[in-house]
């Protein structure tokens, strides 16, 4: 198993704003809803639920995409979101300081661990995961060697909560197992008939062929993902998204330059997979209900 050092690569570049724009014209995210892209049984598959980050998120700054986002989840692990005890005061205390209300929200939602409730709610034709965010190192503030309480240290949790106390490092055993242990819970929650894997890696280079800072890093985490994806195949959860032209950042992406802040036709790539997967029932995805999915994960 690949180890990966703490940290993660920094941004190279900055947006023009705080809001993303669209592409080709300025202006706020828009949500539209979809108006074709029906299974044979007649059942719209236009409802979104993001789990995962930006790199999935992006896609929908893409006019008229056809989609309804529902909700979305980022900053945080599968090894955190679903185990059962919440952060303690002080950490949800310095949650309260982070300065974006978005950030905020999903910070304070891995600390509470409101994602298992939220994804109970329903409300979504099918949830897209990616693992872009298995970059961050966790937090143990509790529990046992063998089922710690974790938080997920990111970046901007990072920066107000000045946690000192014990880390699991991406990569490591004993994360490793906390990983595969929310995988677990996720199935429980929701069948792999309803996840659409978004299997994004970090990219390499700008479309220039540029190469970015620090390709040992890149190559750790693209290293851990690449398992992460095969070991969800491995749990029954098949239908994905792949990329056969690769990933290219963009040089003037508007949060900045980084392995995950793709170029344009990447997020058209993930949009066009989408559309076809909602038109057309996958064979290969068949229900499989939450005691097979553990037995497969095993």
């Amino acid at each position: 198993m690949p180890s990966q050092r703490a940290g993660e690569l920094p941004y190279v570049g900055r947006g023009r704003g705080r809001n993303p724009r669209p592409w080709p014209s300025r202006g706020r995210p828009q949500r539209h809803r979809h108006r074709g892209g029906r299974m044979s049984s007649g059942h719209r598959l236009n409802r979104i639920f993001i789990l995962g980050s930006c790199v999935s998120r992006d896609a929908f700054r893409v006019p008229d995409h056809g989609f309804e986002l529902v909700g979305y989840i980022a900053r945080t692990s599968l090894a955190s979101a679903f185990i059962a005890t919440p952060a303690p005061p002080s950490m949800i205390e310095a949650a309260d300081t982070i300065e974006s209300k978005f950030q905020r929200r999903m910070v304070q939602m891995d600390l509470g661990k409101r994602a298992a409730a939220t994804l109970r709610k329903g409300g979504f034709d099918f949830l897209l995961l990616d693992l872009i965010d298995e970059r961050f190192n966790l937090a143990r503030f509790g529990g046992s060697d063998r089922i710690p309480a974790l938080v997920t240290l990111s970046k901007e949790f990072s920066r107000v909560c000045g946690w000192g106390g014990p880390i699991l490092v991406p990569g490591s055993p004993q994360y490793m197992a906390a990983w595969r242990r929310g995988v677990g819970q996720l199935l429980k929650i929701v069948p792999p008939s309803r996840i659409l894997v978004n299997r994004a890696f970090w990219a390499r280079e700008l479309e220039d062929g540029t190469p970015l800072p620090d390709q040992a890093l890149i190559e750790s985490n693209n290293s851990l993902l690449a398992y992460m994806y095969d070991y969800l195949r491995r749990c029954g959860v098949s239908a994905g998204i792949d990329y056969p032209d690769g990933f290219a950042a963009a040089a003037d992406h508007c949060w900045g330059i980084a392995p995950f802040h793709y170029a344009e036709r990447v997020y058209r790539r993930q949009l066009a997979e989408m559309a076809r997967m909602a038109q057309t029932p996958d064979a290969s995805s068949a229900p499989l209900d939450a005691d097979a999915a553990a037995q497969a994960c095993k």
